[in-house]
């Protein structure tokens, strides 16, 4: 956008100057205006790729943390269901030594 708005006031210089002809000033102005637009537009997709890229980053981010959950649930499970085992048997024992 600066680059447009110096288009503008070397326009308005060479007009001052009398350089240009009133079509030669409203085509140079017509020109910039579009190159103004042209720049806007390509500031505002460059953003909507940052934000692209940010929301996958996001994404991947999210299955990576899911990923280890799922992990960690699946590990705690086992480890859960082999201490059980050998835990039971014990309190079993302990009660069967606690009768007699």
């Amino acid at each position: 956008l600066a680059s447009t708005w110096m288009g503008f006031i070397v326009l308005f210089l060479l007009e001052l100057g009398g350089l240009l002809t009133p079509q030669q000033h409203f085509v140079a102005e017509t020109v910039l205006d579009i190159a103004g637009k042209v720049v806007q537009g390509a500031m505002q997709y460059s953003v909507g790729l940052e934000m692209v890229s940010a929301k996958r980053q996001l994404r991947d981010a999210v299955d990576t943390v899911s990923a280890h959950q799922n992990k960690t649930m699946s590990f705690l499970l086992f480890v859960s269901h082999e201490m059980r085992i050998p835990i039971n048997s014990l309190q079993l024992a302990v009660a069967e030594i606690a009768n007699l």
